[in-house]
């Protein structure tokens, strides 16, 4: 059973200070990197996407003003409304002919407002609950650090992270290397080349 989220912030803190405190007296210099995160989950994308679609159609029909009642105007409103409800799955009525006449004019305007709304709401709910598991995700992975893996809190405490590097193929002179056992072997090879001993030639020196 995970402890209160208070409770493990205040002993992590209390680590986390002294490890800092630790860290920045015994080690010269520490490197952080920046980290890229997901902003939103896929449906949470969807939602977004279906959101600036309901929003461009509203700016198109609040710019045709009555009497203007272009058919090319509905038909480009009607195609963002087809992709808004394909993201969305939200039932979005298209506009006829006459949705933008002066009688129908403010029906379809506040019609487009409410789809917005909507769009809006489940977007930010989808965010909410995404958000909420990341938060419970890292709060668990933080406690089990905590107990059993001293190793990866010092880390997080200090942001060590190791970055991934992919080869995808080594380009010699005269060869091109693809076979991904033969690029770690190459890998491998060069960098126990480059890290041997390399002991100075004391007779350049003396002369």
């Amino acid at each position: 059973m995970l402890p209160c989220t208070q409770t493990l912030n205040q002993q992590w803190h209390k680590l986390s200070t002294a490890i800092r405190k630790a860290a920045n007296e015994t080690i010269p210099t520490t490197k952080i990197t920046s980290h890229a995160h997901l902003a939103f989950t896929k449906k949470a994308t969807q939602l977004h996407t279906a959101l600036k679609n309901i929003n461009k159609s509203l700016h198109l029909a609040i710019s045709a003003r009555p009497p203007t009642i272009a058919q090319q105007t509905v038909t480009q409103i009607n195609h963002l409304l087809e992709k808004t409800h394909l993201l969305s799955n939200i039932p979005i009525t298209n506009l006829n002919k006459d949705s933008l006449n002066y009688a129908n004019f403010s029906n379809t305007i506040n019609q487009l407002h409410t789809a917005r709304n909507t769009l809006y709401n489940a977007r930010n709910i989808e965010n909410q609950a995404a958000q909420r598991d990341r938060i419970q995700t890292a709060i668990s992975k933080r406690y089990v650090n905590f107990m059993d893996n001293t190793t990866k809190m010092i880390d997080s405490i200090l942001h060590r992270h190791t970055d991934p590097v992919s080869f995808y193929n080594i380009k010699q002179i005269d060869n091109l290397i693809t076979s991904p056992s033969q690029i770690k072997q190459h890998v491998q090879d060069h960098f126990e080349n480059w890290t041997k001993a390399n002991p100075p030639n004391n007779t350049e020196w003396l002369n």
